[in-house]
């Protein structure tokens, strides 16, 4: 593709970030592992958490 044919074009964009081949191939690699599931985020998703303080 020419440089003329892409003037004044706005690539793609997910939260401000650039989509492109590596993005995309980067966040299909992320299994999540690094993840945590924290008190506040199990209440919300209603997930049991070991530290969870008993309110819904």
């Amino acid at each position: 593709m020419s440089e003329a044919s892409d003037h004044g074009r706005i690539p793609e964009q997910i939260d401000g970030v650039p989509v492109t081949s590596g993005t995309v191939q980067g966040a299909l690699a992320d299994d999540g592992s690094g993840l945590k599931l924290t008190a506040p985020l199990a209440r919300r998703l209603e997930r049991p958490h070991a530290g969870a303080d008993g309110r819904p």
